[in-house]
C-alpha cells in the first residue's frame, strides 16, 4: 500500500490529536478542529482544575470551564440546571470536590466523554463518593463541560415543593445525596422542620425523622411512600407512615424546586 503526502498529513494530525486526549485514558477519535491540539490541556487535568476553581468558589474560572448550554448537576442541584444555576447554587451551599481515576470513554468528531471517581463534602451535610460522567464539547480551543451528571442518583432526589394544608405555609422537602432530607414547613426558612434519614428502593422512598425544630414533634415512624415522576412534578402516594404529621401532609402532588 502506497502513502501519498496527504495521507502524511492525515496521520500527523491523528497523532497530535491523540496525545492531547491521553492524560487520563485511551481514545478513539477526537473532535475536528483547526486549533493546535498539542497545546490543549488534556481532560483529566481539566478536570483537576475545575475541581480547584469549584474548591475556591472562583466563579470567572468556574464560566471558562462550561461549554454553551452546559447542564450540570451537584449536591445542590441534583436534578440538573444550568451553568449559572450551579454558580448559585454554589455560593448558596459551597462544597468541596476531589476527582481522580477520569478515563476517556469516548472521543470522537461530536466530542468526548469521561467517567471519574468524586469524592464531595459539605461540613454537617454529606460526604459523598460517586461515579461522575461528564460529557465534553470543544469550544474556542479548549475543552469544556457540556454535561455532568452523577449516573447512581436517583431522579428522585432534589427540592420538591408543595401547597401547605390549610392555613399553613407552603412545605419544601430536600432530598440530599447521600441519605439525609430536611422539611422546611414554617415561614421562617432558617432553620429546617424537621430532619432525617431517606433511603430509594427504586419508586419506594422511605423516610424517618431524626429531629425537628420542636422537639415534642419528633416521631421517629418510618413512612413509605411510592413517587411517581412526570416531569417536574412529582405524586407522593402513600403505602404507609405511622408519623400523623407527614401522612396528613405528604401524600399527593409535589413540584420541583430544582
Amino acid at each position: 500500500m502506497r502513502f501519498g503526502v496527504r495521507d502524511l498529513v492525515r496521520l500527523c494530525a491523528a497523532s497530535i490529536m491523540i496525545s492531547a486526549l491521553t492524560g487520563c485514558g485511551s481514545t478513539r477519535e477526537a473532535p475536528a478542529s483547526t486549533a493546535p491540539y498539542n497545546e490543549v490541556v488534556p481532560l483529566d487535568r481539566r478536570l483537576q482544575e475545575f475541581a480547584a476553581a469549584n474548591n475556591q468558589r472562583s466563579y470567572e474560572a468556574l464560566s471558562s470551564f462550561f461549554a454553551v448550554g452546559a447542564r450540570l448537576q451537584s449536591p445542590a442541584i441534583p436534578r440538573s440546571g444550568s451553568a449559572d444555576d450551579y454558580k448559585r447554587s454554589l455560593a448558596a451551599e459551597p462544597f468541596r470536590m476531589e476527582i481522580s481515576g477520569t478515563e476517556i470513554l469516548f472521543a470522537n468528531n461530536l466530542g468526548a466523554k469521561t467517567r471519574s471517581r468524586v469524592r464531595m463534602s459539605s461540613p454537617a451535610r454529606y460526604s459523598l463518593e460517586e461515579p461522575m460522567e461528564v460529557r465534553w464539547r470543544f469550544e474556542d480551543g479548549q475543552w469544556r463541560i457540556y454535561e455532568m451528571e452523577f449516573p447512581a442518583w436517583s431522579p428522585i432526589l432534589g427540592t420538591w415543593r408543595k401547597a401547605g394544608a390549610r392555613g399553613e405555609p407552603s412545605m419544601e422537602l430536600h432530598l440530599i445525596p447521600g441519605g439525609q432530607y430536611l422539611v422546611y414547613a414554617e415561614r421562617d426558612r432558617t432553620l429546617p422542620t424537621f430532619r432525617g434519614r431517606y433511603r430509594i428502593e427504586g419508586s419506594n422512598l422511605y423516610l424517618v425523622d431524626s429531629s425537628a425544630s420542636v422537639a415534642s414533634n419528633l416521631n421517629t415512624e418510618e413512612g413509605r411512600y411510592v413517587v411517581i415522576l412526570s416531569g417536574g412534578s412529582a405524586d407522593f402516594r402513600k403505602v404507609a407512615d405511622e408519623n400523623r404529621w407527614r401522612a396528613d401532609r405528604f401524600e399527593g402532588g409535589w413540584t420541583a424546586a430544582r
